[in-house]
């Protein structure tokens, strides 16, 4: 899941399993060899036009209330079965 606060994601690997984020423009396929990370964390860390061009408002996995919908949804329904009983 994206965390909170428009953070950005490095993708330490060569393949796109995760491409809702590349897709989204949150994440960059960085690779795996020492070259390629160390360039990206330099010039993110030393290029704050280059870091914001991350930086979106719509998380594309949700907004992180998932899991309270699904406890209350639970709740709600399991009442209403209880009733019926």
């Amino acid at each position: 899941m994206l965390p909170p606060g428009k953070v950005y994601i490095a993708r330490l690997n060569d393949y796109k399993d995760a491409s809702e984020a590349l897709q989204a423009g949150v994440a960059q396929l960085v690779g795996t060899t020492q070259e390629k990370i160390t360039a990206t964390a330099g010039k993110l860390l030393s290029d704050a036009s280059e870091y914001a061009k991350f930086q979106i408002d719509d998380n594309p996995y949700g907004d992180g209330n998932t899991a309270e919908r699904i406890v209350e949804l639970l709740l709600r329904n399991n009442g209403a079965a209880q009733r019926a009983a």
